[in-house]
């Protein structure tokens, strides 16, 4: 990570997904800005960001509020909402 980048990874058994949104301070005011790739560094398309996107408000709700992973969780919802 860049110091402001998120990593989010995603676990289902033995399979794991990874992903990256992507806040460095470069890409500020670039369409790369928040950009959602993943673990191959490939931005995802339209159906696999609603596909994530509806994954994570359903995890969010499984959440403590004191859960470390609420900010994440709650960031990646809010970046995949615009779309």
């Amino acid at each position: 990570m860049d110091g402001g980048s998120l990593g989010l990874s995603l676990f289902d058994g033995d399979l794991a997904e990874h992903f990256t949104m992507n806040r460095s301070v470069t890409s500020l005011n670039t369409p790369r800005y928040e950009l959602i790739v993943n673990e191959i560094g490939a931005p995802l398309a339209p159906d696999e960001r609603v596909a994530l996107r509806t994954r994570l408000v359903h995890l969010r709700g499984t959440l403590a509020e004191d859960d470390l992973n609420v900010y994440v969780v709650d960031e990646y919802i809010k970046v995949l909402q615009r779309s």
